[in-house]
């Protein structure tokens, strides 16, 4: 969910004028201090987490830097740029900056010039994945290693700094930069004709280039959404003529289990038609027999909690809270005439919520009890895969496993906080100067997990890191391994059948898990 609504934010550059839309259009100094100031109340007053992972005097500090910045006047892309470190400070990835929809608009149909190549961050380089300039000589697998004489290192430090995150951590930044790098790059350095590249090609030889850029389809002037291919992991998004949600089926030569291990493939809890789908699939699993299940939520960014709960019916053992509350820091704004859904936001205060002693608000679902299913619930082993895409309510849904001992975790530590979020109504705030606008949670969103709040992801059991040529190669080692896995448990089982058969009296004491629910 995240992603798909981070299509506006950050990359390309605008300004907004009443009527027409000129992308040179500069604000004065008044029009920006009037914006930062209906900001920074707004953030004050109604943002759920401003001071979870920030002290109250850090962010002081941010507001004074950036008020002081905004002493000249600037177009719309400036006005971003200083306000998104700003928001990057507050750590929190549903709380971001975005184009006006002038702008917005704008830049889908004027495509500005990108850098001609797609990347990826592997073993903490940046590699080329993809060549869209006319220079043949630049491959899939080359190591960037500077643009216009500045380090790929510093490139990538200065990106982080405007990208929201979870808490700390750095899975999903550097997801959103690999998957952007040309965006970013832009939104940096502004328009170029052309840019002198140094890589390092497979053979290890560094050669500078001269690359024009360009602005064809196939590259993207805005972030890809979350279900759309995600760096360090190959197999990340289904093609067009699949499904959203998708079972499959081992077979069962490959891993020496019998019956075979089902592979179901959620890349998304932002729709719906779930609810049948889930019953559909855990029925069939449950007809074949299958003892080992793998659920890859890589690349998932969330979405509804009611359908990160509804899977999860099927694979916990007894009743849970998908979230242990969800509560919003007052029931009114001061700003609330510039926050967009008015009407679901009325709902969410008058009918959803109820009001707290202390004066906050909170969701009245945010803490429901929720019973697994009675029929086709799935009770052998789990194994979920995750990445820097695995988001929001998708996070949540791995920390929930994880942490009641559910499922062992394959891949990389999630995008989305072990800890919770603040999200469940998102509106955007309007800067009424600028038009510029930024996405605002209401409530902070705590998961059920009863363990201290490291500011990280949920960290797999199992961490599983791609070279450039594995990537390049389409291998998905993130399956591999849980199937693995799976042979192993399988074989000490067989080999546990031999021993009590042949050794009367010999009595079986399961292992005990060492990493769950770190």
């Amino acid at each position: 969910m995240l992603l798909r609504l981070l299509v506006g934010s950050l990359l390309v550059s605008s300004a907004f004028a009443q009527g027409t839309y000129d992308p040179v259009r500069r604000y004065s100094v008044e029009q920006l201090q009037k914006d930062f100031g209906l900001l920074r109340r707004a953030l004050e007053e109604g943002h759920p987490g401003l001071y979870w992972y920030a002290s109250k005097a850090d962010m002081d500090s941010a507001f004074a830097l950036t008020a002081r910045q905004l002493n000249r006047t600037m177009t719309e892309e400036e006005f971003r740029k200083h306000l998104s470190p700003l928001i990057a400070r507050i750590h929190c990835g549903h709380t971001g900056v975005f184009l006006s929809k002038k702008s917005e608009h704008y830049f889908k149909k004027h495509r500005p010039p990108l850098l001609p190549f797609e990347t990826g961050f592997y073993s903490g380089k940046l590699y080329v994945t993809e060549n869209h300039s006319s220079d043949s000589t630049l491959r899939a697998g080359a190591e960037v290693l500077s643009i216009e004489g500045e380090p790929v290192e510093r490139i990538a430090f200065l990106m982080r700094a405007l990208i929201p995150a979870d808490g700390y951590n750095q899975t999903h930044k550097n997801v959103r930069i690999s998957s952007s790098f040309p965006g970013y790059y832009r939104l940096l350095y502004g328009d170029r004709d052309t840019v002198s590249v140094s890589v390092r090609d497979s053979a290890g030889v560094v050669r500078p280039l001269r690359l024009a850029s360009l602005s064809p389809r196939t590259l993207r002037v805005l972030p890809k959404v979350t279900g759309q291919p995600t760096p360090n992991t190959p197999q990340s998004k289904p093609r067009k003529s699949e499904q959203r949600r998708v079972l499959r089926f081992s077979d069962p030569d490959s891993t020496g289990a019998s019956p075979p291990v089902a592979l179901l493939n959620v890349y998304t809890f932002d729709d719906r038609g779930y609810s049948g789908f889930y019953r559909r699939a855990f029925r069939k699993i449950e007809r074949r027999g299958s003892k080992s299940l793998i659920i890859n939520i890589r690349a998932n960014g969330g979405g509804y909690s009611a359908a990160g709960r509804a899977l999860l019916r099927y694979l916990m053992d007894s009743s849970f809270r998908f979230s242990a509350s969800m509560i919003a820091p007052r029931r009114r704004l001061s700003v609330g005439q510039h926050l967009s859904a008015k009407t679901l936001r009325f709902l969410a205060r008058n009918l959803f919520s109820k009001n707290l002693p202390d004066g906050r608000l909170a969701l009245r679902s945010g803490d429901d009890v929720t019973r697994p299913v009675r029929h086709h619930r799935f009770t052998g082993d789990v194994y979920v895969l995750t990445n820097g895409g695995t988001f929001s309510a998708a996070a949540i849904v791995a920390a929930n496993l994880q942490t009641k001992c559910r499922a062992v975790i394959v891949g990389r530590e999630t995008g989305g906080g072990r800890a919770g979020c603040n999200a469940a109504y998102i509106p955007f705030l309007t800067l009424p100067n600028t038009d510029v606008r930024v996405r605002f949670p209401l409530y902070r969103v705590l998961t059920d997990v009863r363990l201290p709040n490291e500011g990280r992801g949920v960290r797999p059991d199992h961490e599983i890191n791609y070279t450039i040529r594995e990537a390049l190669a389409g291998k998905d080692l993130d399956v591999k391994k849980a199937l693995d896995l799976i042979k192993e448990k399988h074989r000490q089982q067989k080999s546990l059948e031999t021993t009590m058969k042949t050794v009367p009296g010999t009595v079986f004491i399961p292992p005990i898990p060492s990493n769950h629910g770190r």
